[in-house]
């Protein structure tokens, strides 16, 4: 995944990103690379999924639990 696109998905800015991502400096998300590596995109979907589709977020949590 490129780096703009990850920043697109979580809301278009590097600052609405490290929100979804729960970083606490925008800062991090200037230091990835352009091209991400694999674990760093899934932590992006996963970080789409609770910002966009919380309801799929909770089922998940739910599976984990029991």
């Amino acid at each position: 995944m490129k780096k703009q696109t990850a920043i697109k998905l979580l809301g278009g800015t590097a600052k609405e990103a490290a929100a979804a991502m729960n970083y606490t400096s925008v800062a991090a998300i200037h230091m990835w690379p352009d091209d991400l590596p694999m674990v760093v995109a899934e932590r992006v979907f996963a970080a789409w999924v609770k910002k966009y589709k919380p309801k799929v977020a909770k089922e998940f949590a739910a599976l984990q639990e029991g």
